[in-house]
């Protein structure tokens, strides 16, 4: 499908411009897994609700 080459142009300059943003890659995951942990506490809630 042609996935591997486009989308690994797009997406390896828009991880590499979030390094630098964050300050490394450790930090980058860091956020995405505290984004995801907030998102599912979130529809935790929302079940409850």
């Amino acid at each position: 499908m042609g996935y591997e080459s486009t989308g690994v142009e797009f997406i390896a300059p828009a991880y590499d411009q979030l390094a630098k943003d964050y300050g490394g890659i450790g930090v980058v995951v860091e956020n995405v897994n505290e984004y995801v942990r907030r998102l599912k506490s979130h529809n935790r809630v929302n079940d409850l609700l």
